[in-house]
């Protein structure tokens, strides 16, 4: 049963939109954390549960650190989307770390360099398997786009 909050997602869109949603994509941002594994979940307000993914690290929020999954998912649009995906920026990506202060002031952030080595790493696998937009030769051999992590510091 639609409720009003989502009859336009029900297919009651003003005209005025259907121009806006139509228009060609100029870039793809994905947002990156983690992946989900769901199951369906009967007489619930939500039709599914998240299920935990044994076998993997997690971070501080508990979600699990699979930077193949972050591959996976590149190649996934790239094997959907083919030519009409446009250029793709990997718009935030980070995990939650509980930082402990040394006395002098530091932290080992081991942990947090590990995701970032990981999930770098896992863009390269994407460009070399053939999502190409994630990177463009600028003709110097740097290949030049953005992965931006996302991270909050607490002061």
């Amino acid at each position: 049963m639609a409720t009003p909050a989502m009859a336009n997602v029900a297919g009651e869109w003003p005209l005025s939109s259907v121009a806006v949603i139509a228009a060609p994509v100029d870039v793809l941002g994905v947002n990156y954390y983690m992946p989900m594994r769901l199951s369906a979940l009967a007489d619930s307000p939500l039709p599914f549960q998240m299920e935990p993914i044994p076998g993997y690290p997690v971070t501080a929020f508990g979600w699990p650190v699979i930077p193949a999954a972050l591959a996976e998912l590149l190649v996934l649009l790239k094997d959907r989307y083919g030519g009409a995906l446009p250029p793709v920026y990997i718009t935030e990506n980070g995990c939650s770390v509980a930082d402990e202060v040394a006395a002098d002031g530091s932290v080992d952030d081991q942990a947090r360099i590990g995701y970032l080595d990981g999930h770098l790493r896992a863009t390269r696998d994407a460009i070399e398997a053939g999502v190409a937009d994630l990177a463009r030769d600028r003709g110097d051999g740097i290949l030049a786009r953005a992965q931006l992590h996302a991270e909050r510091v607490d002061a």
